[in-house]
């Protein structure tokens, strides 16, 4: 059997976490879920994240950095009050791009 290559694993993980965490809320993100999608054992996943907490530290500092970098670019139209009826649909845009 050949042998893997475990190329940007990390990113790999912290991506199925947001995809868990968009689908069926923060609460339902486990090491075996992530483990599923990417394909590997759950333990692996405290391989290179240590604890959960961590991992969420590092999925937190992902999405908060791929906010930054799209809202940069981001040209609201219309009032305040137009933003905060959209903020759902926004949130889940940058989750998902």
């Amino acid at each position: 059997m050949a042998r893997r290559t475990l190329v940007n694993i990390d990113e790999k993980m912290l991506d199925a976490a947001i995809l868990i965490g968009s689908e069926e809320g923060i609460d339902a993100i486990t090491s075996r879920k992530i483990a599923k999608i990417c394909g590997i054992t759950d333990p692996l996943v405290f391989v290179h994240f240590k604890t959960m907490d961590n991992l969420m530290t590092e999925v937190y500092k992902k999405i908060c950095g791929e906010l930054y970098e799209n809202a940069k670019t981001l040209d609201l139209k219309g009032t305040p009050e137009d933003f905060h009826e959209k903020w759902d649909e926004i949130v889940q845009y940058f989750i998902e791009n």
